[in-house]
């Protein structure tokens, strides 16, 4: 499920905005020189509410992204791929883990 669209400007910081039932965020992916590839931020509040990381699976690069914040009741890990559509967006893609409880339930 994408649940934010971000574009790069000249200076390669990803903007978008985070849309979810409970409410949305605007975030600012800031690159870095060490750690983490990216710092990840609210638009206009200087705390990190995450980073990402660069991977590379089967050839196609991406970031593992992992957003926090303390009203949250635990990290949430997305992954963050460029559109194969749309020159400079970038796509915040967050799947549902299934669980041991969740497999179970459904009978796998």
């Amino acid at each position: 499920m994408i649940i934010a669209k971000l574009k790069a400007d000249q200076n390669g910081i990803l903007r978008g905005q985070l849309k979810s039932l409970i409410g949305s965020a605007d975030l600012v992916f800031k690159p870095m020189d060490a750690g983490a590839d990216y710092s990840i931020r609210h638009e206009g509040i200087e705390s990190e509410i995450g980073a990402a990381w660069a991977k590379d699976k089967d050839g196609k690069p991406f970031w593992s992204v992992r957003l926090n914040d303390p009203f949250l009741a635990r990290p949430v890990n997305c992954a963050l791929f460029q559109s194969d559509k749309e020159d400079g967006v970038f796509n915040l893609v967050w799947n549902r883990r299934e669980g041991k409880q969740d497999k179970a339930r459904s009978g796998a």
